[in-house]
């Protein structure tokens, strides 16, 4: 009782917003909120904390740049470069940084210190408060057995931004990362070992004896969990293909 749903009802109207609207930013919000249930507002004394993408002046040398770094080619091929350097070639202006830093503290944001690179400004405000800045509503959602919050209409920029920055990151967390390897089955314990496994299969790697070190999943354990070994029976090896893994979980040497 009291649960309505974003596909049988339309989103609520956006308040005013505070200190005058200049731009809204079209589809910001999640396409996860039109599948889900909505559960209510959040709380609007939660505190948040949000960035700001600045408007970078050299946007398409930077483009270039990133290009050659990676191009084994190029004669900027590595080095990186340090985030003062960075700001110093590509980043925002100082002013523009400052005015940012400025306008929302008007607008009542606490603004911490902007990053070295002059990529983007940080801050934090209860949701009451992010709402009028940002001329929108937050509310809490569910679909299936995950939850989150997010903006219910498309966020909208104030005049002390215009053209400082290109967007507000943090007013939902539809993306938060969702655990999923292993599921269904005992995480292995630290200090404990495991067993190896299977050899692989159709092609697969097979363990060394160092895999019963720690307390992780071995290849084949790993390539039955996601179905690798019906790949790897129709040739698919992986030859010729990088992989990046992104970490979301502590870190254990062993």
């Amino acid at each position: 009782p009291g649960v309505a749903s974003t596909r049988s009802a339309g989103p609520p109207p956006a308040p005013p917003i505070r200190g005058g609207i200049v731009r809204t930013l079209l589809d910001s919000v999640p396409k996860l909120v039109h599948e889900a249930t909505n559960l209510g507002p959040l709380h609007p004394l939660t505190a948040l904390h949000i960035a700001l993408p600045l408007t970078l002046p050299r946007q398409a040398a930077l483009d270039r740049f990133i290009a050659a770094e990676y191009d084994p080619s190029s004669r900027h091929f590595h080095p990186f470069l340090d985030p003062t350097t960075f700001a110093r070639q590509f980043g925002a202006p100082s002013a523009e940084v400052d005015r940012v830093s400025a306008a929302l503290e008007s607008l009542g944001l606490r603004v911490t210190t902007p990053a070295a690179d002059h990529l983007y400004v940080e801050a934090s405000a209860p949701v009451a408060l992010l709402e009028q800045v940002f001329g929108t509503k937050l509310s809490r959602f569910r679909i299936g057995t995950r939850s989150f919050f997010a903006n219910t209409t498309d966020l909208r920029l104030p005049a002390a931004l215009d053209g400082l920055v290109t967007g507000v990151l943090g007013l939902d967390d539809a993306n938060r990362p969702q655990a999923r390897a292993g599921a269904g089955r005992p995480t292995p314990t630290a200090g404990t070992t495991p067993q190896i496994g299977p050899i692989g299969s159709n092609g697969g790697v097979t363990p060394c004896p160092a895999a019963i070190a720690g307390a992780g999943y071995t290849a084949p354990q790993l390539a039955t969990a996601y179905n690798f070994n019906g790949l790897y029976a129709k040739g698919f090896l992986g030859q010729g293909m990088s992989a990046a893994l992104v970490e979301f979980d502590d870190y254990h040497a062993s």
